[in-house]
Formats: C-alpha cells, structure tokens, sequence
C-alpha cells in the first residue's frame, strides 16, 4: 500500500497569512505535477491534514473539489482550523467535498489493507468543528471518542489529525524554546488515546514543517505545507510488515523556483524528520 500526506494547501488565498517560506500563489501546477507522480508511483490514496481551503467558505471548497478531481486517486482528509471560519464550515465540506469526506462527516474511519486510519477533526476552542480565527487551544471533545470505539479494534491503526500531537524541539529549529506546541493537554490527550487504541503513527499539519518523533513507542509526524517553496509532501509504503517514509519536492518536477529563506531551514527537518524505515506491528513500532 502507498499513499501521500500533504497538508496546508491554503486553496483560494495567492498567499496565506502564516508562510514561513514563499507560496505559491496558484496551486494548480503543483497538483498537475502530484498528479503525474501518482501515477508514477502508483500511489493508492491521499491522506490531506487539513487547511485545505483558507476562509471556509463554500465558494472556496467548490474551488477545492474541482481541482482534487483532476487527481487520479481519491484523497481523504480532515478539516484544518482555515477550513472551519464559519459555524457551518464543516457542515458545507461534507455537502462540497464528499469526496474528501466519504463518510458523510469529518470525524471517521477507513480500513484499506487491513489497516484502519481514523480521521478526527481538531477543535480549536470549546465549540467543536469551528475556528474564531484567534484560539489555538486545540483538543478533542468527548463524543469524538465514539468514532475510535466503533468499528474493528484489532488492526494496526494510524490517526491524521490537523493539529500537531507534539511542538517542534530545539535540536531541530535552533531556537532557545520549543516551537509551535500545541497545548499540553492535547498531546498528552493525543498519545494517551494512541497507546489505549493502538494507534501506532500519527499524521498532522499546522505547523508547515517536516517533524517525526517517538514518544511511548508512538511515532508522530507533521508535513510541511504543500503550497510554499519547496513545495513537500510525505510518500509512505506499507508492505511485508515494514513501513517506510520519505519527503518528496515538486520543485523539481515542476521547475518552479521561489526565494528561499535559508534563516528557515528547519522548516524542512532533520534526516530523521525526512525519511525513516520501520517495522509495521499492530502494538507499536
């Protein structure tokens, strides 16, 4: 089984607020150039970590849906805190993207292969699926819980959330605290709910970077966003018991070159946050 995690795609917006390095202002060359790799590679889905529009508005998704079309496999994606700007939001992706949405809702589960992935939207204040475009206290609410309780319990399982499960340590950004955290109540929510469900990758964005960590014998990775220079995204393999990583560029498929900020460069991550190889176990790697 192969498939992509992208994230941040910030359709609709030339150039979304937070960008820590350049976006490109048309997103369209870039999906043309995913596409071409899909088919290359035989990818089998897209798994999209949110901020897949930048407003949450409808006339934005509708952009949105016609531009996933052109794509040759289906993605399937959980909203990011841009998609859910109106108390409707998440109510409109599921009526304007069904097919990034299969389930009818944002919060849900896959199985392909034997493996269940489960999708659950992250919350950003004590309204749940809705953004005032200033909280960033990210959680998870209590009835979101049921959507990991139903279903099969005893396959491997991955969880693609939008909201990062960890901040980025100073090792990798240089800085002298940790970066982009999310509140400790969330990753210690995050990891308890992995190691209670056997939940052994998790799949996130928000922070437009690449970061993989191990914590309790739970991998945690972020992506960083697919629009800004030079323009990533994750391919995964899962074959034989063995899961592998790498970080792919579409920079060079596409010959498109934006200027670089090199004081950044952690935005891209470290060896280890770019490409690893592990066994695939249904308790933990």
């Amino acid at each position: 089984m192969r498939f992509l995690l992208i994230s941040d795609t910030h359709i609709g917006n030339p150039c979304p607020g937070y960008h820590p390095q350049t976006p490109l202002d048309d997103p369209e060359p870039l999906f043309k150039a995913l596409g071409t790799l899909i088919r290359q590679r035989g990818v089998d889905f897209i798994c999209h970590a949110g901020d897949i529009i930048d407003n949450g508005s409808r006339e934005q998704m509708r952009i949105a849906a016609e531009i996933f079309r052109t794509l040759p496999c289906p993605t399937f994606a959980v909203p990011g805190n841009h998609d859910l700007m109106f108390p409707e939001s998440a109510k409109w992706m599921t009526e304007e993207l069904p097919e990034l949405f299969p389930c009818g809702t944002t919060d849900y589960y896959l199985i392909r292969d034997g493996i269940r992935f489960d999708f659950l939207t992250s919350n950003w204040n004590e309204k749940p699926a809705f953004w005032d475009g200033v909280s960033l206290d990210s959680n998870f609410q209590q009835k979101q819980y049921a959507v990991l309780e139903d279903g099969p319990q005893d396959l491997p399982r991955i969880l693609i959330t939008h909201s990062p499960a960890c901040g980025v340590p100073v090792k990798q950004s240089g800085l002298k605290q940790i970066f982009h955290a999310p509140p400790m109540t969330f990753e210690k929510d995050i990891f308890r709910l992995a190691k209670e469900k056997n939940i052994s990758l998790i799949l996130c964005g928000h922070n437009h970077l690449n970061l993989s960590v191990k914590k309790s014998g739970i991998k945690a990775v972020t992506v960083s966003a697919l629009r800004e220079m030079p323009f990533e995204f994750k391919f995964f393999e899962i074959a034989n018991g063995k899961l592998s990583m790498s970080t792919c560029s579409l920079s060079e498929m596409t010959g498109i070159r934006l200027p670089y900020d090199f004081n950044k460069t952690y935005i891209q991550g470290r060896i280890c946050d770019r490409a690893f190889d592990c066994r695939f176990r249904k308790i933990s790697f």
